[in-house]
């Protein structure tokens, strides 16, 4: 950092970035947390702050609203010591249902809609950002005082239906285009994109990417049929299950170079065996995707690769993609191929035939591969090139001080974009945004819901926090393996039934009750338990003792339950949960056991966080999530009355806990 000019401490600024930064969050390593330190010295102070919705399972409206409001307070407090506020790309800030598609920013209209449907909802974690920003536009004295800059290095208002993310930013665009329009100066990361946020824009500054040498060492290249360690010419190719669509347009022409003895390599790849076999038929070895930037960028150069695989659909969304790949491949010691694009795309940078080369067609594709492919001192001279032009040209220092250029201009004209931000009246007369609730008729239902009927939401770890860095949300309802809640409530007369059948064992002595048990396991765990001693079993399904839905209630009297176990049952009940903890609690004499065994929602996250990062779509995987983690199930069992709750791993991917009343 010599050779960066340090600035006096008077004419220092605060940057609070409306985000996480997490060496896993690609976006930010990139275009943020890389250049915290060379603009400290530069007298630019970078801080971060992302207020999300926190749950371990079923949240109620009011709690979302407490939520927000404290996550609006810690912005607010935030901002108030910063000169300038950053927002990038998107927050996700509605509440999805991903059984209908429903959307809202209301947290009374989503549990109207979980009420009337019985779906599960995820509650947007960045509800709190929009809501800051509503304040930053309604607040004059704090929006003139505060310069805006909003940063994106995509096109999200270009989203292709197939890419992952644009389920959950398509709700998004009215914020995002409120941001560009706010802000008093949008950066990007190519002069395409520029140019398109230009007329939404009051100024627009194209600030290019960087790399930090020391991620990927000294690179190692691989000369065909060579005998080092046994692997011929590498040609690699990275990306997530979704871009392999994209490498369709090169795969002919690397099969043909494959047949000659080179080695077809994925990185990218998901935890998932299916996945991993039907890419065998396509590529030679297949790496899974390493999370974190500095480590993916030691696993590429690990990979010794000659030939980096950069093709891209050419799609309006792909056109304003940033130069990554070619970055990346010419660090890691490869020369790249690229899609070439109309008017330049990500890949102009590209010196065709000098550092990189640039395809269109399948024969170009094919030539260029075979040109690299037979000469190993073609293939030696283009990466070097690369590397050295991209050491010189995305050094990390000279960047951090366009940076602070940057930075500095949007301080000196804050509030310059003020003219451009709709009106707060117009704003909010469009009112909250998503489908029509239609209205329950059944009056029991009515009675044993609450009027604000808990919401579902979707714990984040480091780096996955705002749909910049994630899919959408994904719903919690069931455990894996288990059936999904009744698709009709039960009827007066169904639930009549079951109170009467009920009376042919309120008398037992102990009475004890299994629930969600259908009757092929009706004498428990033990063995032959028989006669008195006998487990009443209730299930909606196959031959239970008493048939009926526990959401209307346990038939049984006030204290006269020895013991109640539940596998599998709290999982399936969504809002619900909670009038079954207490209708156990009701059922239960003075000393009564409760043993409840649901999935646990922490090991299926961190499963699901592992594939999140390796790009793959969990459409189905994410609806079953389970809805508890041990700390939540003891805290929700505990709040109905019952005391000494103590959690435990019960088997793989389960947790019990055990209670008395």
């Amino acid at each position: 950092m010599s050779d960066i000019a340090r600035t006096p401490a008077g004419s220092r600024l605060c940057v609070l970035v409306v985000g996480d930064s997490s060496d896993a969050n690609v976006c930010d390593a990139y275009r943020t947390s890389m250049f915290v330190e060379p603009l400290g010295h530069l007298g630019v102070e970078v801080r971060y702050a992302l207020p999300s919705i926190r749950a371990d399972g079923v949240l109620g409206s009011a709690e979302v609203q407490r939520q927000t409001t404290e996550g609006v307070d810690l912005l607010v407090a935030a901002a108030g010591m910063a000169d300038i506020v950053v927002f990038r790309r998107a927050y996700a800030s509605h509440t999805l249902c991903l059984d209908c598609g429903f959307a809202t920013l209301d947290t009374d209209t989503a549990a109207g809609h979980v009420r009337s449907t019985r779906h599960a909802v995820a509650v947007g974690p960045g509800l709190a950002v929009r809501r800051f920003f509503d304040k930053l536009e309604s607040d004059a004295p704090m929006a003139s005082r505060l310069a805006i800059v909003y940063e994106t290095d995509d096109d999200l208002l270009r989203l292709d239906p197939s890419n992952g993310l644009n389920r959950a930013f398509r709700h998004e665009r009215d914020l995002i285009e409120r941001m560009i329009r706010r802000a008093d100066l949008v950066t990007t990361s190519t002069p395409v994109l520029a140019e398109r946020l230009a007329p939404l824009a009051t100024e627009v500054r194209v600030v290019r990417n960087a790399v930090d040498p020391a991620w990927y060492g000294s690179p190692v290249t691989v000369a065909p049929g060579a005998a080092d360690d046994g692997h011929p010419l590498r040609i690699v190719f990275y990306g997530s299950v979704g871009r392999l669509r994209d490498y369709d347009a090169c795969a002919p022409a690397v099969d043909a170079i494959a047949r000659g003895g080179a080695a077809r390599i994925w990185l990218g790849a998901p935890a998932l065996a299916a996945v991993v076999a039907r890419a065998a038929q396509r590529f030679d070895e297949v790496h899974p995707y390493v999370a974190g930037v500095p480590a993916f960028a030691r696993q590429l150069t690990a990979l010794r690769p000659a030939i980096g695989l950069a093709p891209l659909s050419g799609t309006p969304y792909d056109r304003a993609k940033s130069e990554l790949h070619w970055l990346e491949y010419s660090m890691a010691g490869a020369a790249t191929v690229a899609t070439r694009m109309p008017g330049g795309g990500p890949y102009g940078v590209i010196r065709d035939g000098i550092d990189g080369f640039l395809v269109g067609s399948q024969a170009e594709w094919r030539r260029a591969l075979q040109r690299l492919a037979g000469s190993e001192d073609l293939r030696t001279e283009v990466a070097a090139r690369a590397r050295e032009r991209v050491e010189t040209e995305y050094d990390v220092a000279h960047r951090a001080i366009e940076w602070a250029a940057a930075y500095r201009s949007a301080a000196e004209h804050a509030g310059r974009g003020l003219d451009r931000g709709p009106s707060t009246a117009a704003r909010f007369a469009a009112g909250p945004r998503g489908g029509s609730v239609p209205a329950t008729t059944n009056r029991a239902n009515r009675r044993l819901r609450d009027r604000t009927a808990p919401l579902v939401a979707v714990s984040r770890g480091p780096g996955i926090g705002s749909p910049s860095e994630i899919p959408g949300p994904a719903p919690i309802r069931a455990s894996p393996g288990s059936s999904p809640p009744p698709a009709a409530l039960s009827s007066p007369a169904t639930i009549l039934a079951a109170y009467v059948a009920a009376q042919a064992f309120a008398g037992r002595s102990p009475l004890r009750l299994r629930l969600g048990v259908d009757g092929s396991a009706r004498n428990g765990e033990g063995g032959d338990i028989t006669g008195a001693a006998a487990w009443v079993t209730i299930d909606t399904g196959g031959d239970p003792d008493v048939r009926h839905d526990v959401t209307f209630g346990l038939p049984f009297g006030d204290g006269t339950v020895e013991a109640i176990e539940a596998r599998h049952v709290l999982d399936r009940l969504g809002d619900m949960a909670i009038v079954l903890t207490r209708e156990a609690a009701r059922v239960l004499r003075a000393g009564g056991s409760l043993r409840v065994v649901t999935g646990d929602r922490a090991a299926a996250l961190d499963r699901q966080r592992r594939l999140q990062v390796q790009g793959v779509a969990l459409v189905g995987l994410s609806a079953r999530l389970p809805a508890f983690t041990t700390e939540s199930l003891v805290r929700l069992i505990s709040d109905a009355g019952f005391s000494g709750a103590v959690g435990r791993t019960a088997g793989e991917g389960e947790i019990a806990v055990e209670a008395t009343r």
